[in-house]
This record gives C-alpha cells, structure tokens and sequence, in this order.
C-alpha cells in the first residue's frame, strides 16, 4: 500500500486516507487543529486498494478514513474525531456545556448521516451467495468486488459500468453474484444527468436548510460562537464540495457561508485539502 508521510515520521499515529475522500478530510482538519503529527498513508480507492487483504485487516468495511494509533484501530469519522477528543484533549472541538455539545454533534450527525451517505457513491448488492464479501463503485464507473476462497486466497475482480455481475470458481467452494446499482448513475440513466443533479441537490440543500435554521442565532465566528467545534470540521469539507462538485448556491445560507469562510481562512483547514495531500490527482 503507498505510503506518504506528512507531518512528523515518527508519530505514533497513522491515517489511511484517499484525497478525495470528505470523510478523510474531516480528519485531517481535525488532527490538524489538534496539532497532531500523523503519518499518511493513501488508499488508492479507485483501483481497489481498500479490498487487498492488508487493508482488510484493518477496516472489514473497506471504508476510510482509518487511524492507528499505537496498535489501537478506529475506522468510521465520528468515531475517530471522539477517540481524538478523549486521548488528545488538546484543543477541545466539542463544547463543555452540554447544550453546545449536543448541537455540534448535531451537525455533524446531519452532515454525516443524512448528507453525505446520499449523494456518494453508494451502491446496493443483491444475492450474497456465499462468501463473497462485497462490491463497491470507487468512481469513475468503476466496480470492484472481493472474494475469498475456501483456502484463504483473495480473489480480485472488476467490473466497469452498471449492471449484473457474478463470479463462481465452478461450485467447488464460494460464489458470489449480484446486482450493483449505483443510486445517483441509476437516476441518471432513468431521468437524465440534469433531473439527476437535481435530486442530488434537492437533498444538500434540504439538509442545509436545516442547518442554517439551527445555528442562525447561535453562530459567531465559527457554527457554536467563536471557537472551532466539531460542527465545523464536519460542515466545512460538506460546503466545500457541495458548491463544488454539486453547484449549490450557498448565498441561500448566510450563516453556513460566513462559518465557512472562516474555516476556508484557517492554515489547518488549508493544510487539510483534497489537492495538497500525498495522493491528489489534480
């Protein structure tokens, strides 16, 4: 697995991570706020590199982010952000009062559950048929499956596009087959790539709206006042992409704007972008 190391190489702590990944940059901005030296290590998502057996071991989900830190393994954002706050209480992103606290993790649980899940690129599997583990898009239409053997052996395979997909050894041990759908392609297909982007923007800007309603009279600088939170570390990387791989007009939401171009203006939220990591592909 490629390896690139940012920060100190010797720190105990270890990110897996993909460039594009806005559950990774979540991370970043939030080691970076910590101070926290961290060795990167990038998982090169389009080619499948989160299906090999190495990575397995660490995530069964074949999802990142992933961090390690001294032999300790937490995969999931969330997560990792709240095993940061506990272990590094350095620079403390959620609030003390627990009114604050709960409605920084609100954000971030509306940003990372009925955001973001829905425009990625999910997909959904039929026909599990025995010990066929999973199939994936990474995008650029591109499908990947991992198979495991009754010996043991990982079995590779690829599929490009949409559509019904199988893999069998001849009944001798394992056999997967199914139907890999992915949501936002298959609109597309149906209605048209302009309905589509539609209904991908329909769901951002509900869950924008929703936001701004809950931090219009609580915001300052930042979403909970004047000091970067959780809230922040979710919602900014959401801003980001959702103006621009999704065109949302984010002068509709004052409040969301102003939080994010302060967090635009910060050197770690800077140090944290898709383009300035090891493995960006511009």
């Amino acid at each position: 697995m490629e390896s690139a190391t940012t920060s100190t190489p010797t720190s105990s702590l270890i990110l897996y991570s993909h460039w594009y990944s806005s559950c990774s940059w979540r991370v970043r901005f939030a080691l970076n706020l910590k101070g926290l030296a961290y060795q990167y290590k990038s998982v090169d998502l389009v080619n499948g590199q989160q299906f090999t057996p190495e990575f397995e071991k660490i995530n069964p989900l074949h999802y990142v982010p992933v961090l390690v830190d001294d032999g300790v393994v937490v995969a999931d954002s969330l997560a990792i952000l709240m095993y940061l706050e506990d272990k590094y209480p350095q620079r403390q992103l959620l609030p003390a009062d627990p009114r604050l606290k709960a409605i920084s993790l609100q954000v971030a649980s509306v940003v990372g559950s009925s955001m973001q899940p829905l425009h990625m690129g999910g997909v959904q599997v039929f026909g599990d048929g025995g010990l066929g583990r999973t199939v994936e898009w990474v995008g650029d239409g591109v499908w990947l499956s991992s198979q495991v053997a009754d010996d043991g052996t990982w079995k590779g395979w690829s599929h490009k596009g949409e559509g019904t997909a199988g893999v069998t050894n001849g009944g001798e041990g394992w056999w997967w087959f199914g139907q890999t759908v992915n949501l936002q392609m298959s609109i597309a297909k149906k209605i048209g790539e302009e309905a589509a982007l539609l209904w991908v923007q329909q769901i951002i800007n509900k869950g924008f709206y929703a936001l701004e309603t809950l931090l219009e009279n609580l915001a300052g600088k930042y979403s909970i006042g004047d000091e970067v939170s959780m809230a922040d570390v979710f919602l900014a990387p959401q801003i980001s992409i959702a103006m621009s791989r999704f065109h949302i007009e984010m002068s509709n939401y004052p409040t969301l704007n102003r939080v994010y171009e302060s967090c635009r203006n910060l050197p770690e939220y800077q140090a944290s972008l898709p383009e300035r990591q090891p493995d960006a592909r511009i």
